[in-house]
């Protein structure tokens, strides 16, 4: 079926129309949509080390309205990611990392995936004890403070305050770190973990790693690596 909506020449497969458009459908809800940008987008976004000099007040006060075109764009087969904005960090040695700031429709459609899929990943967690982000484990937050506008270098250094208080009881304190971690993670070998969860759709799958896929760092017209997860912090 060869459809062209809002001038997007858009191609429904009937597969779409009768099997994986219905589980969009159920995940892209316009109060889901609206829920995961007011709880958890909108502080992501504002909390980031570049910031919107209006912490993307219309793309907020617009919010209801946006959740029912992310919706219909999701639903009709015409949604495309943004060019997102991409900033280099030096590490050291001049060594630079390149972190991802994509754009409010991408993360929240990022994160309403991550919100669908994160259960049924989390139940195959080796230990309890592991967690994915700084904002969701059972551990106690040393680093969380109350003072508006601190940065999250000025946290960590209150961190490393508490941290080191330890060698008062310890014997030893082992401080770690996985060298270029999401650098060196292969998607494809990701993409099939994913799979290998079979309780997690086909097209969840496939939407959530066209996303990555598209805001990923592809230097000098370089076709995709394949390789490395795009970070924002």
């Amino acid at each position: 079926m060869d459809l062209v909506i809002f001038g997007k020449k858009c191609m429904q497969t009937e597969r779409f129309n009768r099997l994986r458009k219905d589980v969009l459908s159920k995940i892209f809800e316009k109060k889901e949509i609206v829920d995961i940008w007011r709880k958890i987008v909108k502080d992501q976004l504002r909390s980031l080390d570049l910031k919107d000099l209006y912490d993307h007040y219309d793309f907020n006060y617009n919010i209801e309205e946006r959740a029912v075109s992310i919706r219909n764009e999701i639903l009709g087969g015409t949604y495309r990611i943004s060019k997102p904005l991409i900033y280099r960090i030096e590490k050291k040695y001049g060594v630079c990392r390149h972190l991802v700031i994509p754009q409010p429709v991408d993360a929240l459609v990022l994160q309403v995936l991550v919100e669908n899929v994160a259960e049924k990943i989390l139940v195959n967690q080796p230990s309890e004890n592991a967690y994915y982000s700084r904002a969701k484990h059972n551990a106690s937050f040393p680093h969380t403070v109350d003072q508006y506008g601190l940065t999250w270098r000025q946290q960590w250094k209150k961190l490393q305050k508490k941290i080191y208080k330890f060698n008062d009881e310890k014997e030893l304190i082992v401080v770690t770190d996985l060298s270029n971690y999401y650098d060196s993670i292969d998607i494809e070998e990701l993409r099939k973990v994913f799979t290998s969860y079979s309780k997690i759709d086909e097209v969840l799958i496939d939407l959530l790693f066209r996303v990555i896929e598209e805001i990923s760092w592809k230097p000098d017209y370089l076709p995709y690596s394949k390789r490395g997860l795009p970070r924002r912090t």
